[in-house]
């Protein structure tokens, strides 16, 4: 079963460079009620050692619309993969193993897309940044070289740059400004 990206988003969703679900997706796609899913996490929480729950689930407090426009708190408890996999060993059936399967083959192609995104971003910044090396080496001959290097190629470079590192978001990006801030610095 492949999914598109709006029914990915039905079962699992990315939160920074994690792929979590939450319990009322969860208690929606089991045909349970909420708030016995939170009954069950909340079991788990006893039962469990502490720093696995912690890893496991964390729970947040979001606004749900009641009524005419009101709203009011509810408790909602988000989860990894782990996380599921653990609840979702307390639900049996037909239809439970179904969709244990269906969340599983989300969390799986979400996985892998974001892994093909990442290796295509890396590929895109290893390649700027052989470009930039080659113009940095071109632009050492002369001070017209220098020059365009300012006024061209670094105002085209950096933007690019930036793009990729606040997309790709890696730390290791941090050491390579940090060179790079070095290098603009001596031209």
């Amino acid at each position: 079963m492949q999914f598109d990206a709006e029914q990915l988003a039905e079962y699992v969703i990315a939160f920074g460079d994690e792929l979590k679900t939450d319990s009322r997706r969860v208690a929606k796609h089991f045909g349970k009620r909420h708030d016995n899913v939170l009954q069950t996490i909340d079991r788990m929480r006893r039962e469990m050692p502490a720093e696995d729950h912690r890893l496991s689930f964390q729970e947040m407090v979001i606004p749900t619309l009641v009524g005419s426009g009101a709203s009011r708190d509810s408790r909602v408890v988000s989860m990894t993969k782990d996380g599921f996999m653990l609840l979702a060993m307390s639900f049996t059936g037909k239809k439970a193993m179904l969709t244990k399967i269906a969340f599983v083959r989300a969390f799986n192609q979400l996985a892998a897309s974001a892994r093909h995104i990442g290796a295509s971003l890396w590929d895109q910044r290893r390649d700027l940044e052989e470009e930039n090396y080659i113009n940095l080496q071109f632009a050492k001959y002369g001070s017209e070289l220098m020059l365009n290097r300012k006024l061209v190629w670094l105002p085209y470079y950096r933007p690019r740059k930036q793009h990729l590192d606040n997309t790709m978001q890696l730390s290791l990006f941090t050491l390579l400004d940090t060179q790079q801030q070095e290098l603009s610095h001596a031209e």
